[in-house]
């Protein structure tokens, strides 16, 4: 049952890392002169990621996961917090951080947002995929 949770709280996270980057091609594919188009991806950034990530945590710390398993969870609450950090340097440099108001420097910076991304994704999935297993090693059918 412990496992389930771990399961439960990393699958909402991988979805809605996937949907971040759905909303960021939306924002930046869309209506260039309405930035409005990346208020669904700045809501799931500043509510749902940081929510999740630390229940996935949780759900792992709960779940009484390895050393590996367990950090591996923590990656995706740490790269948040890099994304934050990345949007500071980026205004820092001179930049605006939206569509088309970035300066070379801050475009450069702003280039690690969506590597950062893959690395929370990849790092969720796997997670995910060690959490299903080990339901699956422990024969539960739930």
């Amino acid at each position: 049952m412990r496992t389930n949770s771990l399961i439960t709280a990393s699958a909402a996270l991988l979805l809605a890392i996937v949907a971040q980057f759905y909303f960021a091609a939306f924002g930046a594919f869309g209506d260039r002169a309405d930035t409005g188009g990346f208020a669904a991806h700045e809501w799931v950034a500043r509510t749902a990621l940081p929510l999740l990530a630390v229940l996935t945590i949780i759900a792992a710390a709960v779940a009484r996961v390895g050393r590996r398993l367990m950090t591996l969870s923590a990656v995706p609450a740490v790269v948040i917090v890099l994304q934050f950090l990345l949007f500071f340097a980026a205004r820092a440099l001179g930049s605006d951080t939206h569509p088309g108001g970035a300066s070379l420097s801050g475009s450069i910076v702003l280039g690690f947002h969506a590597l950062f991304g893959l690395v929370a994704l990849v790092a969720t999935a796997l997670v995910l995929s060690a959490a299903w297993r080990s339901r699956a090693r422990a024969g539960s059918t739930v």
